[in-house]
């Protein structure tokens, strides 16, 4: 399907109540199969009688992917008449990387396209209040889901209704926008952690950040559409070295958020023409900008880390092929997926 780009606002008609195809990506890797299990049940009891395809993108944890293959291959857990339960093995441990495969070889033809984090347990409603955004208005391409845990929960709620953004353990996007993106080339840097923030920012900017002006009418926000998460547990070696992975991330994002808004921005250069690697995104701000990187890195060091980590990483487009290894509901045979 070909798609104009940008979007004008009333090209893109509401959503009816009848458009009933839905996807649902979710993206996990360091869960343990209680957790992803629950999450991926949680999905199916939030799909609300609609036709969907659920797939769960496991990438850098090969256990989990076989762990997931042998219960969901199991007869009394084959997929609802209603949807199609597909399991992805993905070798590198990259959200961006996995979001790219999934969005330009993975998704199938869809009204709407949710993504779901593997740790989060999705309300009963949150899905259906997601896409009432899109039938409700045609001017936003994005809806995104918010957060009802942890200490700063209701600051961002705040922050969210005033300034729309993606919140990436739960949102949606128009199967037009994910169109549209493939269409545009679009693609995370490899290694990026704020998935979500770039994502954002492209949406405010129309898909097209050399035409579009910024406008948060972009992004809808979904106040009753929310999901739930089991708490970290800090006691174990592994919950330690995750929060600290966590921390040296966090940090790195800040140069990242800073990046990314001065090539979209400041540049206004097309979505095809955005550096491959986060690496080479943050380096090359970081060369336009010295004192204020120097700025940034002092009050945030433990980006050092993660710049360090993203030097010695070295991915090839190969490397994140998806292979199809379990479907249920009348899908190929499991293997290799190629889009053209």
């Amino acid at each position: 399907m070909a798609v104009s780009l940008p979007f004008k606002t009333g090209q893109v008609p509401p959503l009816a109540p009848r458009d009933r195809r839905w996807s649902v990506a979710v993206f996990t890797s360091r869960e343990d199969i209680a957790g992803a299990v629950t999450t991926i049940e949680a999905v199916q009891a939030a799909l609300d009688s609609h036709e969907a395809v659920i797939d769960i993108l496991v990438n850098g944890n090969d256990d989990l992917a076989r762990e997931l293959t042998a219960r969901y291959q199991a007869p009394h857990h084959l997929a609802s008449p209603l949807s199609t339960l597909r399991i992805w093995r993905l070798p590198i441990h990259d959200k961006a990387l996995t979001w790219n495969a999934f969005i330009h070889t993975i998704v199938p033809d869809a009204d709407v396209v949710f993504f779901v984090d593997g740790y989060a347990g999705v309300a009963p409603i949150a899905l259906t209040r997601l896409a009432d955004r899109f039938h409700e208005s045609p001017v936003p391409l994005a809806a995104s889901a918010v957060p009802s845990v942890g200490r700063s929960a209701s600051l961002m709620r705040a922050r969210m209704l005033s300034e729309p953004q993606i919140y990436g353990s739960l949102y949606a996007l128009r199967g037009d926008t994910v169109r549209a993106l493939r269409h545009a080339a679009f693609r995370m840097p490899i290694g990026m952690y704020r998935v979500d923030g770039l994502l954002s920012s492209v949406v405010a900017l129309n898909l097209s950040p050399p035409l579009a002006q910024w406008s948060y009418d972009r992004i809808a926000i979904a106040p009753d559409a929310t999901w739930s998460r089991r708490p970290d547990a800090l006691t174990s070696r592994g919950g330690v070295r995750t929060h600290l992975k966590r921390l040296v991330s966090q940090a790195f994002g800040v140069l990242e958020a800073q990046a990314f808004k001065e090539f979209l921005v400041v540049m206004k250069v097309p979505l095809a023409s955005l550096p491959a690697t986060d690496r080479q995104l943050v380096i090359a701000w970081m060369r336009r900008h010295p004192a204020r990187a120097a700025a940034t890195i002092a009050r945030h060091p433990l980006a050092l880390l993660r710049l360090a980590q993203l030097s010695r990483s070295h991915w090839a487009s190969e490397d994140a092929a998806p292979q199809l290894v379990a479907s249920t509901g009348g899908h190929p045979t499991p293997g290799s997926v190629e889009r053209g």
